[in-house]
């Protein structure tokens, strides 16, 4: 019989534990890996770097917290371990900034990083191919997620539908904790968007509204399946030019230039040719018509009624 450990487990209960832990006893030891150890959000991956449900083995999904589970279960795959940052609202409280390939050949970061790394100054962890750092932070981003670009920029940044993988190495220099710095994520995420070129949510949204309530500017390009309202503009101007004088005056007192020129007879004479053929043609179809249905009246109604 197994001795009692003073939680209720028994012993052989707790060596399975930290069995289970070989290789990640140390993320106990960091108070940010211990937050989110306590957040049952974890999935396993893969060498090629595809979450998993550590309950199935198959993959996981960012909007399915079915395919989620403790971090224990995870770390049981004997596989890579990551943090699922769902698509709910209700639980989108963690931003995760990526940087690609920011170390130099002696182990220095790229200036730029080392900045942001410095302003961010929350959990910072060196990636699974050890090229890259992961920071993360309590808060949320302003807009939609930051993913891989290209030309590549080296950085990323997410706060939802996806997960990061976690390696518990942390950076020398940094907190150990999880901080909230929405002022210094919101500067950096702005920069990115001005240098990538690309509009956030709110914007994008804000500037569909726009659209749909007022034209585009002269000149502006047409969208596709839209109307470039410049074009139907040009397209259906008057072909004559505007005068100053009131449209109420009378054509007599509007000068010779702004007055419509007059038809001339060979254009007449054809009018005329061309409205005498059609009334005849309709009077032709008219005359056929009565007969066909005084035919009808005939034989429908017997002779003698």
């Amino acid at each position: 019989m197994h001795d009692s450990m003073p939680n209720g487990q028994s012993q052989a209960d707790s060596d399975n534990v930290h069995a289970t832990l070989n290789g990640y006893s140390h993320f106990e030891q960091v108070a940010a890996l211990r937050e989110l150890m306590n957040v049952p959000q974890w999935v396993a991956y893969n060498s090629a770097k595809k979450p998993l449900d550590p309950s199935t083995g198959s993959g996981a999904d960012c909007d399915d917290k079915f395919t989620w589970s403790t971090f224990r279960n995870a770390a049981e795959m004997h596989a890579g371990v990551g943090f699922e940052l769902g698509e709910d609202s209700a639980i989108r409280v963690y931003v995760f900034v990526d940087y690609d390939d920011c170390f130099h050949a002696d182990g220095t970061l790229e200036p730029w990083v080392a900045r942001d790394v410095a302003q961010l100054n929350s959990y910072t962890e060196v990636s699974p191919s050890g090229s890259g750092l992961h920071v993360v932070l309590r808060g949320q981003l302003s807009g939609k997620n930051l993913g891989h670009s290209e030309p590549a920029d080296g950085i990323e940044m997410y706060d939802h539908a996806r997960y990061m993988t976690v390696t518990g190495k942390h950076y020398p220099g940094t907190p150990t904790s999880i901080e909230s710095r929405p002022e210094v994520v919101e500067a950096i995420y702005r920069r990115t968007v001005a240098a990538r070129g690309i509009e956030t949510e709110s914007r994008a949204f804000r500037n569909r509204e726009q659209r749909g309530k007022m034209p585009p500017e002269r000149g502006s390009k047409p969208r596709a399946g839209g109307i470039s309202w410049h074009l139907l503009r040009v397209r259906f101007r008057r072909p004559f030019p505007r005068h100053p004088i009131s449209r109420d005056a009378s054509p007599a007192a509007r000068p010779v230039s702004a007055r419509r020129p007059a038809r001339p007879a060979a254009v007449s004479a054809a009018a005329a040719r061309w409205s005498g053929r059609c009334a005849a043609h309709l009077s032709r179809g008219l005359a056929l018509a009565a007969g066909v249905a005084a035919h009808a009246v005939a034989f429908v109604v017997p002779r003698g009624a």
